[in-house]
């Protein structure tokens, strides 16, 4: 009887070791992160900058007279761009609790969806050419049905 016990209790004690789970305080600290990102906005200044860096990366390019070296270009495709560090910084302003300035879980969640919320950021001129390209394609479209429509 004693030895089914205590193997019963060594299998308890192996399985709960397995079974701990996130921390649930971890877990509310960055869905708050994630709700004070949702009103954070770069300056024009910071905006402007960051869109000819991001640019630079995905063309592989800094320097418009290297255009054509393909090492160089290579370089600055695989360089990491840490931009959470300077540009998303989360300010007294910007947060719910300001004590959560201290915490790392909280700053590093605050700069994760800021970064996040600023590159799915579009410009007037995107999506102006978007719709701009859909009505082309639809009036030629029309264009094309309605010149076919006259030769019957």
């Amino acid at each position: 009887m004693k030895k089914i016990l205590i193997v019963s209790m060594l299998l308890v004690v192996c399985s709960a070791v397995s079974l701990f789970a996130q921390d649930i305080k971890r877990d509310s600290i960055i869905k708050i992160a994630m709700a004070d990102a949702e009103n954070f906005e770069l300056n024009k200044k910071d905006m402007e900058k960051f869109r000819i860096d991001r640019r630079d990366q995905l063309l592989g390019m800094h320097d418009p007279s290297k255009m054509f070296d393909r090492n160089y270009r290579e370089q600055v495709r695989t360089q990491k761009v840490d931009y959470t560090s300077d540009y998303f910084k989360p300010t007294k302003a910007m947060v719910s609790d300001s004590t959560l300035l201290t915490d790392s879980v909280y700053v590093k969640a605050f700069r994760d969806a800021a970064y996040n919320k600023t590159l799915k950021k579009r410009t007037a001129g995107h999506y102006i050419a978007i719709f701009g390209s859909i009505a082309v394609v639809v009036t030629a479209f029309i264009a094309i049905v309605t010149l076919l429509s006259h030769f019957d």
